[in-house]
């Protein structure tokens, strides 16, 4: 039987696994699609759904192989089956598709997957201090640690969308007191840009520098 619960992808919502644990399914997920007959079934079913045989004589493959890749389709919640007479069709997941592509290029996702090395543990240690409760307590001195911060102002805003002046500084003021300041540095790291009457979030945002030895850190 290839119904069953899908399994969650290496993603910020999985608050309760490990970032090592998010890494695995991940994994998991890439591999259901990392095959030729794969992702000719995965077209297929963008079509509409189909059933076994119907797959079998499209690709020319025996039932028992496309029954496989479904079956690993189904452990990661890309198919659904339902039932018509006496055959099974099988129908692509398109939301839950796009939803953990869509998850994978985020930016909390991907530094997630970083977690373990020693760039994750600096910018996790300095997101600790500085935020209570998705708010910025105060933008430290240290321009190494407003970069930190300001990818995290970054991973909130939704890239490509442009922001009015008032919408962006409602959203920015929910993360931080000083607005100005605040839209002034994300423009100045190149997160930000003006366009015509808004502001629009960077889609290609600059890398962070890695973390810095020990007492290398000067006030500004």
């Amino acid at each position: 039987m290839l119904d069953g619960a899908p399994v969650t992808p290496a993603s910020q919502e999985a608050t309760n696994t490990t970032p090592a644990e998010r890494r695995e399914e991940l994994v998991r997920f890439l591999k259901a699609l990392a095959h030729d007959s794969r992702l000719k079934i995965l077209g297929l079913l963008a079509l509409r759904p189909m059933a076994v045989e119907d797959l079998a004589a499209h690709l020319g493959l025996e039932s028992p192989t496309v029954s496989h890749h479904l079956r690993a389709f189904s452990g990661v919640g890309l198919v659904r089956s339902y039932g018509v007479a006496h055959r099974r069709y099988y129908e692509l997941d398109r939301e839950r598709l796009a939803d953990v592509l869509g998850n994978l290029s985020a930016d909390e996702t991907l530094v997630d997957l970083a977690a373990g090395t020693g760039a994750d543990a600096y910018e996790r240690k300095v997101l600790a201090t500085f935020l209570d409760e998705g708010y910025i307590t105060v933008l430290p001195l240290q321009p190494r640690k407003v970069r930190v911060l300001l990818r995290w102002v970054a991973s909130n805003l939704v890239p490509g969308h442009v922001y009015g002046e008032e919408e962006l500084d409602t959203l920015l003021g929910s993360m931080h007191g000083n607005v100005v300041r605040l839209k002034r540095e994300l423009i100045d790291a190149r997160w930000l840009r003006r366009e015509g009457d808004g502001y629009v979030r960077v889609l290609d945002a600059p890398a962070l520098q890695e973390p810095p030895a020990e007492g290398e850190e000067r006030p500004v």
